[in-house]
């Protein structure tokens, strides 16, 4: 594979010296990170912690900042979005944002980056890439002109341990618009898809939150476990507190509330 796009990231981000990275641990995060280590720059990664985020993805976090040799900083915040819209995306990215730029002034840091590309700027269904543009933080994947494929050619390349992880995504997103998001939801959200990854491991894995029916997405590679363990998945999340639990044979689908509200 050529590295040329990777290349050029790293040129992108060599003249800004100190440079602080929004970092979830995902793929797309990673490699800005991985690119800012190799432009020799002083860069810092900053986390941010709460009930809209996994303890899983605040493990893989921790792991991959340690793998890269990046300097990390976890900010807790209690922040749950009022807004029940299909923009409660643009609402929660906007205030992450500004945890990102304060964190980053409080430790020297002028400019934040982060994993966003091009494609995401551009999907309507994701409000919260422009959010963070609009909020003063950079795109330097987007700059570069890498999307999913280079992103993850490019990790794999490199050696990063995140270049096969699925993307991962806020557990509010797991709510559906309409609803309001509540603490509860998040955990039974959580520890549903924790009892699932038991089951298929790493791979991708949403639990759907309609009211107080579960509707889970996977891989359709990984339906025949599913259903191999149906019995004890229902079992499992009806005493999580969920009503109904399903199952969606369309699978796995990046942005699938957005689609449901719009019909077939």
């Amino acid at each position: 594979m050529d590295m040329g796009d990777y290349h050029t990231l790293v040129e992108r981000l060599r003249p800004q010296r100190r440079l602080a990275i929004a970092f979830s641990g995902g793929i797309d995060s990673s490699l800005v990170a991985r690119a800012a280590v190799d432009a020799g720059i002083d860069a810092l990664a900053i986390t941010v912690d709460g009930p809209l985020f996994s303890r899983r993805s605040m493990a893989q976090a921790a792991e991959v900042a340690q793998e890269i040799g990046i300097s990390q900083v976890v900010v807790t915040t209690d922040y749950l979005p009022l807004e029940q819209s299909p923009q409660r995306c643009h609402h929660c990215k906007a205030v992450l944002a500004r945890i990102w730029k304060q964190t980053a002034r409080e430790h020297g840091y002028g400019r934040v980056a982060d994993g966003v590309t091009g494609a995401e700027l551009a999907d309507p269904r994701l409000p919260g890439a422009r959010a963070a543009g609009q909020a003063g933080i950079w795109h330097p994947l987007a700059e570069a002109g890498m999307e999913e494929d280079d992103i993850r050619g490019t990790a794999r390349r490199l050696g990063l341990s995140t270049w096969k992880a699925p993307g991962e995504s806020c557990l509010a997103s797991r709510v559906a618009f309409g609803e309001p998001v509540t603490r509860g939801k998040l955990h039974m959200v959580e520890a549903a898809e924790d009892h699932l990854h038991s089951l298929i491991g790493s791979g991708v894995v949403r639990v759907r939150l309609h009211g107080g029916l579960a509707r889970i997405e996977v891989d359709p590679d990984d339906f025949s476990t599913l259903l191999h363990h149906r019995t004890s998945i229902a079992r499992t999340l009806l005493k999580l507190g969920f009503d109904q639990v399903t199952l969606d044979l369309q699978g796995y689908r990046s942005g699938s509330m957005h689609v449901s509200r719009q019909g077939p």
